[in-house]
């Protein structure tokens, strides 16, 4: 299994389609970071703007996941590397951890750039204000939550590839997602249905730590995974 693992995490690495989509996260972070220094409210303040743009960081954990799969679809690479490695629940095992993994040292980069870069600008130009203990615990939660989210993620999006094995299938079947069920549904059938969407939950669980959203979002990335491999062991793979 750590052989796999190992071999997943250099596919990782290797993506050209991961290195771009690493790179634009942590610029967007240093941008952010940068933006809110450079705003008159105090530390304190800008650390409220830093937990408020965490959960955008998690688009990488996902298009990550997806692309760790997706790349492969009609390439014949997935037939050729079961011919090696023919247990089939191994190798998605392999491939949830690596994206799991890879995620997580990206989003913590990425973190540590977003607030990291407020504080040190805010310390340069003045005005951080008195920083109470209660703004660093706060942003290390909201680091700890984003890490968490960002393997839920990262899992859901190799489910995803596992199961649609297009990245224009799987944008389609999230953008649909979206605008059906979470825009549309609770727009005709009741707005109380908001709070149980993803929309809600994941900067529900980013920012306010929120055991119920992290609870719904594990439940969902489980079955989503649990289909995945069901669908990848039954399906024919050239």
């Amino acid at each position: 299994m750590m052989r796999l693992l190992g071999v997943e995490l250099r596919r990782f690495g290797a993506r050209r389609a991961v290195r771009w989509c690493a790179l634009a996260t942590v610029l967007y972070a240093l941008v952010v970071g940068l933006v809110v220094a450079s705003r008159p409210e105090d530390f304190a303040g800008a650390a409220d703007v830093v937990r408020a743009h965490a959960p955008v960081l998690l688009v990488f954990a996902f298009a990550a996941g997806v692309t760790l799969v997706t790349a492969e679809t009609g390439t014949g690479a997935l037939g050729l590397w079961l011919t090696v490695e023919p247990r089939r629940g191994r190798v998605l095992a392999s491939r949830l951890a690596a994206a799991a993994l890879g995620a997580m040292v990206v989003l913590a980069v990425a973190y540590a750039v977003l607030a990291g870069g407020a504080y040190l600008v805010r310390r340069v130009v003045g005005g951080l204000g008195a920083i109470g203990t209660y703004v660093w615990v706060g942003l290390f939660q909201t680091g700890l939550a984003l890490l968490l989210a960002g393997v839920l993620a990262a899992l859901a999006g190799v489910a995803l590839g596992v199961l649609l094995q297009r990245v224009t299938a799987v944008i389609g079947a999230v953008v649909a997602w979206f605008v059906v069920v979470e825009v549309g549904l609770v727009e005709l059938v009741s707005s109380e249905l908001w709070r149980w969407t993803f929309s809600a939950k994941l900067p529900s669980l980013v920012i306010e730590g929120d055991v119920n959203a992290a609870a719904f979002l594990l439940g969902a990335a489980v079955v989503l995974v649990l289909v995945a491999g069901v669908v990848l062991r039954r399906r024919d793979v050239v």
